[in-house]
């Protein structure tokens, strides 16, 4: 066997080998809501978006796939110039890999890569246009407290951006952010 293949078989056998509840639902619910900071002066844009996604564990809870909805709420200005200011609302969808490789009782490390298509209410960031893709890495804590609810709180890199190059019609930002989420398993 390779090394690589050792290696994934050491890392799955924990999850692999361990006593099946008696009944364990595939899907789970998670609202999450994100609080983003701007990372440059120069584009100095707040963003807020609340995550209502479904999905499914694969490989007993060490590999999640989820999907939904995401709604946004940013408001900032570009280039230091804040005659340019705008505040847009939007929405879209949304697609979330998790991975949870450590679990120690009712406490666990989740590592996060998340990506939406979001639509506004305004072009934006000013000079932009209608449409952004947000992809935003990361990681968090959860604690289990009960058994079918779990909170979660962590940290994200975020960067948005319409996917048109390196051109004025798209005028990029960067943050980093806070989420805070209750996942429920049905």
């Amino acid at each position: 066997m390779k090394p690589l293949s050792v290696a994934l078989w050491l890392w799955l056998l924990p999850g692999l080998t361990e006593a099946a509840p008696a009944r364990r639902p595939p899907l789970r619910v998670d609202s999450e809501i994100e609080y983003y900071l701007p990372t440059k002066t120069g584009r100095a844009i707040h963003t807020g978006f609340v995550n209502s996604v479904f999905g499914v564990d694969l490989l007993r809870g060490h590999l999640i796939i989820e999907a939904g909805v995401t709604m946004t709420v940013a408001s900032g200005y570009i280039n230091e110039d804040p005659t340019q200011h705008a505040t847009v609302v939007g929405a879209g969808p949304i697609i979330m890999f998790r991975c949870e490789p450590f679990r120690i009782g009712p406490f666990s490390l989740l590592f996060d890569v998340v990506g939406a298509l979001v639509v506004y209410s305004d072009n934006f960031p000013p000079g932009g246009d209608l449409y952004n893709f947000t992809w935003r890495l990361g990681g968090a804590f959860a604690v289990r407290l009960t058994e079918r609810l779990t909170l979660t709180t962590g940290a994200r890199w975020m960067h948005v951006s319409n996917g048109q190059g390196l051109t004025p019609k798209n005028p990029s930002y960067e943050g980093v952010g806070f989420p805070l989420g209750l996942l429920y398993r049905f």
